[in-house]
């Protein structure tokens, strides 16, 4: 796999389309684990205060 065979990314999702039923999708999420941890404490912190 090279950097020519990306056909998009989140910014631009809208640009990807399969060209048939065999074409593989593939997705890196590479990090953001601090949105994760920030978003679990604001759930934890919205449930403990009910």
């Amino acid at each position: 796999m090279s950097r020519d065979d990306i056909v998009a990314d989140f910014y631009n999702i809208d640009r990807f389309e399969r060209q048939n039923a065999e074409e593989i999708s593939l997705f890196k999420n590479g990090g953001g684990a601090h949105l994760d941890l920030m978003a679990c404490r604001y759930i934890l912190d919205a449930w403990n205060a009910r």
